[in-house]
C-alpha cells in the first residue's frame, strides 16, 4: 500500500538526482526531461523536477537553456507552489542570470521569491 505513488517518473526522478550526486548532470537531463513530460506528475512535483532539470543543465554548462527551464516555471512559484525547495533548486540558475545579465529571469525570480516568503493572510498563528 504505501508504495502507490511510486511511478516509473518517480523512480526517474530520484535516479536523476543521483547522477547529481555523482557528478554526471548529463545524465541527469534525459532523466528529468522525462519526468516533466509525464502528464500524470503532479503539477508541484512536474515544477520541482523542472528546476532541477534546470539545475543540472547549469552544471552541464548549457546556463541560457537553464534560464529558459527556470524561466517556464517563475509564475508557478510564490502562487502555487508550497514548497521551498523548488526555488531553492533555482538559487544556481539566478546567480548564473545575473552573471549572464538575463534581467528577466532575475527580476522574475526575486518578484516569485518576494511573494513566496510573504506571510500568509490566513495564518493566524
Amino acid at each position: 500500500m504505501w508504495t502507490r505513488f511510486v511511478t516509473e517518473s518517480e523512480i526517474n526522478g530520484y535516479e536523476a538526482m543521483g547522477y547529481m550526486d555523482l557528478g554526471s548532470p548529463a545524465r541527469s537531463v534525459d532523466l528529468y526531461s522525462a519526468v516533466v513530460s509525464d502528464v500524470r506528475c503532479s503539477p508541484r512535483n512536474r515544477a520541482y523536477y523542472r528546476a532541477r532539470l534546470s539545475s543540472a543543465l547549469l552544471q552541464c554548462g548549457d546556463r541560457a537553456q537553464a534560464i529558459n527551464e527556470g524561466l517556464s516555471i517563475l509564475p508557478d512559484l510564490g502562487e502555487r507552489l508550497i514548497s521551498r525547495r523548488t526555488p531553492n533548486e533555482l538559487q544556481p540558475v539566478r546567480a548564473a542570470a545575473e552573471q549572464l545579465a538575463a534581467e528577466e529571469f532575475c527580476v522574475r525570480f526575486d518578484q516569485a521569491a518576494r511573494s513566496f516568503s510573504a506571510p500568509d493572510p490566513g495564518n493566524r498563528i
